[in-house]
């Protein structure tokens, strides 16, 4: 079963709670990594990123990282060094999961990476 934890503020007494998503039957979407990116304890896993030298994506394998906040180009990184998303329906989400680490993988014509938090 693959599970997503998130938290949200109860309305009526403003006590943080942590809730549980199921994400097993459900797709990921865009939605899913914006919940995501509210975590605290965040990784980012750069798998290739577009570089105008090759005129391409070149791979990386530099495993998974804390992620850095970032100021450049807030609308398509969301924050997060590493992080690209082309919007306007472009980017595809999947769910990722290993031992330790749960998230969404994304990819896009600008290049892939991992989102993922602890279990």
């Amino acid at each position: 079963m693959f599970y997503f934890y998130t938290i949200v503020k109860a309305r009526s007494h403003n006590k943080t709670e942590k809730t549980k998503i199921k994400m097993s039957n459900s797709k990921a979407t865009k939605r899913t990594f914006n919940k995501l990116i509210k975590e605290n304890n965040l990784f980012i896993n750069v798998k290739s990123a577009f570089n105008g030298m090759i005129d391409g994506c070149e791979t990386f394998n530099n495993g998974f990282e804390k992620v850095e906040q970032t100021d450049h180009c807030i609308n398509n990184t969301y924050g997060i060094n590493g992080a690209w998303l082309v919007n306007g329906g472009r980017d595809y989400f999947t769910h990722y999961e290993n031992e330790t680490l749960i998230g969404v993988e994304v990819y896009n014509a600008c290049g892939s990476f991992v989102l993922a938090t602890t279990k």
